[in-house]
């Protein structure tokens, strides 16, 4: 079982590198931290970044470096929980080393939740071992190749749960095992400071369990002591290093009326949603529900932990997962719910032996329909080369009336899009999955039968609910503000969050993009600038084609008058075919133009 998984995440490793997928966003730098652990035996990372830039190991320059300064040292700005895992494997065999590394801790650790799994299950087949392949998504395995802390995290997370729910089965543990346990809880808070809130309910249910079964407290002891000292561990380090118990200040959770719409998004959203990405979660919450009774602290605390973690990333202004697989963030509470999904998966091998065929039958052709696109090179699993709205996404076009997608990587879709679509496309899902839980619950249970009643109203509201979010208004981008710093150029320099460029000099456009894919609609283009120059400069919109590599064609433009204070100059267009959009400013090459941002507004769709 290990193998399998272990042999699966090496290929997706390959078929990542075919397709010139690189190691970034911060993937770079957690693995510089393990070159400073395990090679310069060090928690300075300034030899590490040296070495790092003088072997051309990764795609960071030295101003990339992510760095603190303390006590005249640097240290590693991110957690150390993946670096110290990877310190002796990239010492030993470089990159490929610890890429390998991980690979392997991922195989592991989802072997052992497959194993414990079967365990809570009680049932004595050798099949029972199955459940890993609900592992074996393109989506898990793909997340299970970047070097982040998030799905460790919840595999992590997982075991835990796992191993309280065998303890409420079978009694008490060996001892090797609740050590172990008590170092996982204790390491949590080193992938991620977050993690301790995680911790708190793991231990609490722990301890609920431990004086349930009156196993006395010298053996919980034997959890609390490994945990207690990596935590204080870990506070003395960020005590040390950032001057306070938590690490930086500035991840910091802040709530506001965003949070909750990256909150549904990491929930729903077609490319960082995990019921969109992962419906076998589906199969968990049905688990949950069927083994509230048998296992009830272990219940009891995943309905707390998903809660908080998704709550927790949502508050996080890079909710959307950066540059290398999408909805990174959600990836912390998909294992424990495959793990449930898997009881209910052995529960039905139990109770309707035909209605496990079907079910089995359908995951294993959702994940072979995933994997197409995945071998095509087509889909945004990962942040690559993909963030067109109008291309595939990983699953089904069709679903985009839904559950659409909602904004890319830098634009939170509770900041960029409004209109009644979005807020049908919730209730759709959140009612849809409720049908398919309840019908996965009554199926799994030997006697139940289905409420007529009850099946009818969902039905009926999932039919209703749907036909209103295809005949919705499609949601409309709120005006989105382009400092001019942000936007390519030829000419001038950048001057903060401006643009400048003086004379004589030579001309050129002062700056032109964001290349952004618009679909067909009526828009408003806003130039905000300040001009002192013998004669107007130009401004103007372009298209280029999706398909096509002519130059892009012009769709409206202005000249820009002369202005001493800042003013605004504003461009009406209608785009009548998807393309990738320009917006452009021209330097003449005498006087001075500074150009401050440029504002882009849908008006109609």
């Amino acid at each position: 079982m290990i193998l399998v998984i272990f042999v699966g995440t090496c290929l997706t490793y390959a078929l990542i590198r075919h397709f010139q997928v690189r190691l970034t966003g911060d993937e770079p730098h957690y693995l510089v931290s393990a070159l400073a652990i395990g090679k310069f035996h060090s928690l300075h990372v300034d030899e590490a970044y040296r070495y790092a830039a003088a072997q051309h190991l990764f795609n960071i320059s030295p101003v990339q470096t992510q760095i603190v300064i303390s006590h005249h040292s640097s240290f590693a700005y991110h957690e150390l929980g993946i670096p110290i895992l990877l310190a002796l494997p990239i010492a030993l065999g470089g990159i490929f080393g610890a890429e390998v590394a991980f690979a392997a801790i991922v195989a592991v650790l989802t072997a052992a939740l497959a194993i414990l799994v079967g365990r809570a299950s009680q049932m004595h087949s050798p099949w029972r071992l199955a459940v890993a392949g609900l592992f074996l998504s393109p989506a898990f395995l793909l997340a299970g190749t970047q070097i982040f802390p998030d799905l460790i995290t919840g595999l992590l997370v997982a075991i835990v749960i796992l191993f309280i729910a065998n303890i409420e089965i079978e009694g008490f543990p060996a001892w090797l095992v609740l050590a172990v346990v008590g170092v996982i809880l204790g390491y949590l808070p080193w992938l991620h400071v977050k993690n301790f809130a995680v911790a708190a309910v793991l231990v609490a249910a722990l301890i609920v369990v431990w004086f349930r079964k009156k196993f006395g407290l010298r053996v919980l002891l034997v959890m609390a002591a490994p945990a207690i000292t990596l935590w204080v561990l870990l506070l003395a380090y960020n005590s040390y290093v950032f001057g306070q118990w938590l690490g930086p200040s500035d991840v910091a959770s802040h709530f506001g009326l965003a949070t909750w719409t990256r909150i549904a998004a990491l929930l729903i959203d077609r490319r960082q949603g995990i019921v969109i990405q992962l419906p076998a979660i589906l199969l968990g919450l049905a688990g949950l529900w069927l083994f509230r009774r048998r296992v009830p602290m272990a219940a009891l605390a995943t309905a707390f932990v998903i809660p908080i973690i998704i709550i927790l990333n949502g508050t996080l202004d890079n909710s959307f997962g950066g540059f290398s697989f999408v909805g990174r963030f959600q990836w912390e509470v998909a294992p424990v719910l495959l793990a449930f999904a898997g009881l209910t998966l052995l529960q039905l091998a139990r109770a309707r032996r035909r209605a496990f065929i079907l079910i089995v039958t359908a995951l294993g052709l959702s994940y072979v329909l995933e994997w197409i696109p995945v071998l095509a090179n087509r889909h945004s699993f990962y942040n690559v080369g993909y963030w067109d709205p109008a291309s595939y996404s990983g699953w089904w076009g069709f679903l985009d009336p839904f559950s659409p997608i909602l904004g890319d990587f830098e634009r939170p879709w509770g900041v960029v899009w409004h209109g009644d679509r979005v807020w049908l496309s919730i209730v759709f899902v959140v009612l849809l999955s409720s049908l398919v839980v309840y019908c996965l619950v009554t199926l799994a249970q030997k006697t139940a039968s289905f409420r007529t009643s009850l099946l009818g109203v969902l039905t009926a509201l999932v039919v209703l609910v749907g036909i209103a979010t295809i005949l919705a208004a499609p949601p409309l981008p709120v005006a989105e503000v382009f400092p001019a710093s942000t936007l390519n150029s030829q000419v001038g320099v950048i001057n903060g969050t401006t643009r400048v460029a003086q004379g004589p000099s030579g001309a050129g456009a002062l700056a032109f993009g964001p290349f952004w894919s618009v679909l067909p609609g009526d828009y408003v283009a806003t130039f905000r600038y300040s001009l002192q120059a013998p004669h107007t400069q130009l401004a103007d919109v372009a298209l280029s084609s999706p398909s096509a590599t002519s130059q892009p064609v012009s769709l409206a433009q202005t000249h820009l008058p002369s202005t001493q204070a800042p003013s605004n100059a504003t461009l009406h267009f209608a785009v009548h075919q998807e393309g990738y959009l320009q917006m452009r400013v021209f330097w003449a090459g005498s006087g001075r133009l500074e150009l401050i941002t440029i504002t882009l507004r849908k008006v109609a769709g």
